[in-house]
């Protein structure tokens, strides 16, 4: 896990204020803001010409493959501005973006995303020849000028994105860093926010996959700092003190809503106080500090140089953390939390490792197929019972271990050493203790937090589990082409595809949900929580629901014999499942069996009281032809094929009588849906006749299905 970092164009002081961790522009007067960006509506980045599949670079001496050759980083960071966009709550609008040439240069009033060519690139992202590859990227604010004395805005006159050239990215899995999961945290900088003190967040200052999906911290910002009519936040604001009655500044206060699932982080002001906007539920209080022990420290959060930074206490939950005082809050209200009054002194406990392993077991955590995590979240499916496994930190067999969050807790006496697995290193003769945990059944992601107590120490790993849906069932048999419901495990290039689940129904949300095409024109490859792969590549969605799934096979696949996919809802991921892979499976929709068609020149529907005359024109609706000969993007609407257009060459037989000369593409304006344009045979017969089209090049036969003809 790497470190992704924002940085600060200017030196000036800032006091924090209440409501998430933000991000201050600081001006050459020495006044600051909050970043408040007044293009919010209609963000516009470039991404810079070497950014592609396979890119490389020099820059730091040794030539280094930035980005995968299997990746696609355009469709990486399309996906990041589209996660940012689908906040119905917010305004909050990155539109298409441009290509260009520029590259990092934070006067030109440019939003440029570009790989770090020069050493002040380097400089910035922290790099060290031999010592340390640095930040993955930095986000580059720089504040629009504003006149000497008048009221600071906060806007933002460039944000630029250095991606390391010393990191290998990729959208494919095929690195360890996640390019669009990079680009999504890079985003939320440009946007005004800090890192996040939560570990399951996007904005956790260490990027994993999981943090291509924003969580409630993120979302609840964005609608308070960008909102639209639709967002109706309520608050809960309270104060954190010491035993003496002092404020306790700068501590990192956490709300964790144990009925709803949402999470969120703030700072506390001068004063001790924190006011945080919040949906409304019934919220767990609790208060941490920032320590160079802690997992979020002080110099994560890139605090102004003058913060005060109360550290020496204890975390503390109002209540107490074996059973939290929940703070209720009605939709649009606020509420006010008692004072949360902490105990001074440090924490004997630090960071540990964490993994995941099965209930009951032992010596299954911490081995090569399952390592530990450190500085990371762990994924958990939901509704299922696990262990976890803690070692190092100081953690021991006098620990109790609890946890906060949503539908999940401690089996009462589970907690035990691990007998059967050994580290060695630095954690050698260390005890692994597990705790088992009964996670309830969850529809979208929540983030839960273990509190680990040793006699009157306690460590507090905010938001360390990700709670995800249930893993998704898929097989290859569940897979058939969209328009015939046939040729189990088999895909085209371009094809509409369906996959069902009507078992479990676990492929995603409960109601359907209908993708919508994004700022590109594109249907988006994101929609309920729920993206496909196949071989890494997302397919772009027609429809999304727990028990089907209706795409385009992505184009990608060309070429193939076969290809994996996977179905992921919200971070929660199908075992993959291989498919054939053929160059065309060219299928008919169809109604009650009757082909859908339209009689040329009124394109009115052919039916048994409106067939068309042998010799006349019909238009045949289908899928599945295959990669174009022409330019045509995965997700992209049908184009009218360009002059010269040569099409496949299909045979059609309409009740046994063969013509030759369909004319055949991609349909304009509709995304995997293909169109034979035939005309009839004089000598085929009226009345209900069968129809069959042939790709003359793959072998590949539509089933068969009724036309009407005169």
């Amino acid at each position: 896990m790497k470190r992704i970092k924002v940085f600060l164009t200017a030196a000036a002081l800032i006091t924090p204020v209440y409501g998430y961790i933000r991000f201050p522009l600081n001006y050459s007067d020495g006044s600051s803001a909050f970043i408040k960006r007044s293009d919010v509506a209609g963000i516009q980045f470039y991404l810079n010409s070497s950014v592609v599949a396979g890119a490389q670079s020099s820059a730091t001496g040794t030539a280094v493959t930035v980005i995968s050759a299997g990746s696609n980083p355009l469709l990486g960071v399309q996906a990041a501005q589209g996660t940012w966009n689908a906040v119905t709550t917010s305004t909050i609008r990155f539109v298409a973006l441009k290509p260009t040439t520029s590259v990092i240069n934070g006067s030109d009033g440019q939003n440029t995303i570009a790989i770090g060519s020069t050493a002040a690139d380097l400089s910035v992202l922290a790099y060290k020849a031999g010592v340390s590859n640095g930040f993955a990227a930095v986000t580059i604010n720089t504040a629009a000028t504003f006149v000497s004395g008048g009221k600071p805005t906060g806007d933002v006159a460039d944000s630029d994105v250095v991606l390391n050239p010393a990191f290998n990215f990729s959208t494919d899995s095929s690195t360890s860093t996640d390019l669009q999961a990079v680009m999504t945290h890079e985003l939320g900088h440009a946007l005004g926010l800090n890192h996040s003190g939560l570990l399951g967040a996007t904005m956790f200052q260490y990027a994993a996959v999981n943090e291509r999906y924003l969580s409630s911290d993120e979302i609840s910002f964005a609608s308070f700092v960008y909102p639209s009519k639709t967002a109706s936040l309520s608050s809960i604001s309270g104060k954190v003190a010491a035993s003496d009655g002092s404020a306790v500044q700068s501590a990192l206060v956490e709300l964790i809503d144990t009925a709803n699932g949402n999470s969120l982080t703030a700072l506390t002001g001068t004063d001790g106080s924190y006011s945080l906007p919040c949906p409304a539920g019934s919220y767990a209080v609790y208060a941490e500090p920032l320590t160079g022990t802690s997992i979020v420290e002080a110099g994560n959060l890139y605090l102004p140089l003058n913060t005060v930074i109360t550290s020496n206490f204890q975390p503390a939950a109002l209540g107490g953390f074996s059973s939290p005082t929940l703070i209720t809050v009605a939709n649009g209200s606020a509420a006010t939390a008692p004072t949360l009054t902490v105990t001074g002194g440090s924490s004997s406990l630090s960071e540990p490792f964490l993994g995941v392993g099965r209930l009951g077991a032992s010596g299954d955590i911490g081995v090569a197929s399952n390592p530990v995590l450190y500085e990371a979240p762990v994924v958990i499916a939901s509704g299922q019972s696990v262990d976890i496994g803690l070692i190092g930190g100081g953690i021991d067999t006098t620990v109790s271990i609890t946890v906060i969050g949503q539908g999940v807790s401690v089996r009462p006496g589970s907690v035990r050493a691990d007998p059967n697995i050994a580290f060695g290193g630095s954690l050698a003769g260390m005890p692994m203790m597990r705790a088992s945990l009964d996670v309830a059944a969850h529809s979208a992601p929540t983030l839960a937090t273990i509190v680990v107590t040793k006699g009157s120490s306690v460590l507090t790993l905010s938001g360390v589990l990700v709670l995800v849906p249930a893993t998704p069932v898929l097989t290859s048999n569940a897979v058939v082409n969209a328009a015939s419901s046939l040729g189990k495990g088999v895909v085209s290039p371009g094809g509409l595809t369906s996959l069902y689940d009507t078992v479990n129904s676990s492929l995603g949300p409960a109601s359907g949900v209908l993708p919508p095409f994004d700022v590109y024109g594109n249907l988006s490859t994101s929609a309920g929580g729920v993206t496909v792969t196949f071989d890494g590549v997302a397919a772009p969605l027609d429809y999304v629901s727990g028990s089907q799934i209706n795409l385009q096979v992505p184009f990608e696949v060309a070429g193939k014999t076969s290809t994996q996919v996977v179905v992921n809802y919200y971070g929660s991921k199908s075992v993959p499942v291989t498919l054939t892979v053929a160059p065309t499976q060219p299928a008919f929709f169809t109604f009650n069996g009757t082909v859908i068609a339209q009689n040329f020149p009124d394109y009115s529907l052919n039916t048994s009281t409106n067939p068309i005359a042998r010799g006349g024109v019909v238009v045949l609706y289908g899928t599945g032809i295959g990669k174009p000969s022409y330019a045509l993007g995965t997700g992209q609407p049908g184009v009218v094929p360009p002059t010269g257009y040569v099409p496949p060459t299909y045979s059609c037989s309409f009740g046994g009588s063969a013509v030759n000369a369909a004319y055949t593409y991609w349909y304009y304006g509709f995304v995997g849906l293909a169109t034979w344009t035939v005309s009839p045979p004089a000598n085929a017969p009226t009345g209900p006749v069968t129809l069959t089209c042939t790709d003359t090049a793959s072998g590949a036969i539509t089933p068969q299905g009724t036309i009407y003809l005169k």
